[in-house]
């Protein structure tokens, strides 16, 4: 059986009105019914293995596990039969799922990047398969992904490893910043423009303008795994000449984190949340929609 890409999957979303959908359906039929069967053998396999890991400890569940395999293989044949895009909607609607996801092989390559990113640098090892992708905007090239343990203060001591850092203050960061996206219970993922300096689009706009617009930024952590990223990529480093305003994360005292390059070092600190200059920018991001 040959390998199946891992990225090519449905999302378990259902969308209000079903038009997404009927919209990817009429597209490309084949290329849909392609990219299910690989979703379906990937979901086969992996209920197989996971009864076969149960198999001395709870017999019984392992039993239904199997159940639910050979449904699984069951809709796989009948999905090798068919052409028909009401055969393919029954049989994804059966999992309540609706849109397809085709992540480029561009994409891909960036995810398995990250597997071997967190490897080598957390000596963690990471299965990035189940990471939803949102949809890449034009511009947006620089994926980042966040694992869960991935907290302010270990990224900052992690780039503090690597290169010259300081911060502001003696107190852990985990204890007095707040994001508005973390990685504390589950992976997730996040575009950027793909670029030394913050956007240029966005200068001169304080946090609480930002907000008031509705810009999504990046946060803390987003800023600093981008660091550790690029500096291994490259052996250099972000925002030489500007200023990173994490306008997606505070401190405890309401400030907003900036980051910067200066000195030979990485510099984390903070400014008020109207506070704004041509030089500081945040990053704007392009998150899952929910």
């Amino acid at each position: 059986m040959p390998e199946i890409p891992k990225h090519a999957k449905f999302l378990a979303e259902t969308k209000s009105d079903g038009k997404k959908s009927d919209e990817v359906l009429a597209q490309n039929p084949e290329e849909l019914k392609k990219q299910a069967l690989k979703v379906y053998v990937e979901k086969y396999y992996k209920t197989k293995k996971q009864a076969q890991e149960l198999k001395q400890k709870d017999p019984k569940k392992a039993t239904e596990i199997l159940k639910t395999a050979g449904q699984i293989l069951d809709d796989i044949k009948e999905l090798k039969e068919t052409s028909a895009i009401s055969d393919i909607k029954k049989i994804s609607e059966k999992y309540k799922l609706k849109d397809v996801m085709l992540v480029d092989k561009e994409t891909s390559e960036k995810v398995k990047d990250f597997e071997n990113f967190y490897k080598e640098v957390f000596g963690m090892e990471v299965d990035l398969s189940e990471v939803e992708i949102p949809e890449k905007k034009e511009g947006f090239d620089r994926l980042i992904i966040l694992v869960p343990g991935m907290t302010p203060q270990k990224l900052y001591d992690k780039c503090a490893e690597q290169f010259s850092c300081n911060k502001w203050t003696k107190t852990d960061l985990d204890k007095i910043v707040k994001s508005e996206r973390t990685s504390e219970t589950n992976a997730y993922a996040v575009w950027f423009r793909d670029r030394v300096e913050a956007d240029d689009e966005l200068k001169d706009k304080s946090a609480d303008e930002l907000e008031a617009e509705g810009i999504l930024g990046i946060t803390l952590e987003e800023r600093l795994i981008y660091e550790l990223k690029y500096f291994k990529e490259t052996g250099n480093h972000l925002d030489i000449s500007n200023i990173t305003l994490c306008s997606g994360s505070r401190y405890s005292d309401g400030d907003v984190p900036r980051v910067r390059w200066r000195g030979g070092r990485l510099e984390v600190y903070g400014s008020h949340p109207v506070n704004r200059s041509d030089g500081v920018r945040t990053r704007a991001a392009v998150i899952l929609e929910s």
